[in-house]
C-alpha cells in the first residue's frame, strides 16, 4: 500500500512537472501543480483562454471532495495562480 501511495506521488509529480513547468520553476512548484499533487486529477476542468474583457483562467471541480478551485493567469505568461478555493 505505501509503495502505491509512493508511485502515484511520483506520477502526479511528472506529470506536473510536464504540464505545469514553466521557464522560472518546476511544475510540482506552481500553483495549479501543488493542488494537483494534492488532491489528484480532477473532476472537470473548466478552460477560459480567451475571453473578452477578462484575464486567461481556470477552474478545477473536484465534486467528489466538494472542492473547486480558480487559477487566473494574470501576466498572460501562462503562470496561472490560484485566485480562489471553496
Amino acid at each position: 500500500k505505501l509503495n502505491e501511495v509512493r508511485e502515484e506521488f511520483f506520477r502526479r509529480l511528472r506529470y506536473c512537472d510536464d504540464k505545469f513547468g514553466m521557464p522560472t520553476r518546476e511544475g510540482s512548484a506552481t500553483d495549479r501543480g501543488r493542488v494537483y499533487l494534492e488532491f489528484g486529477q480532477p473532476d472537470e476542468i473548466e478552460n477560459h483562454p480567451f475571453e473578452s474583457g477578462s484575464r486567461p483562467y481556470e477552474i478545477w471541480y473536484y465534486y467528489t471532495l466538494k472542492r473547486t478551485f480558480v487559477f487566473v493567469d494574470r501576466n498572460g505568461d501562462g503562470d496561472y495562480r490560484l485566485t480562489e478555493s471553496r
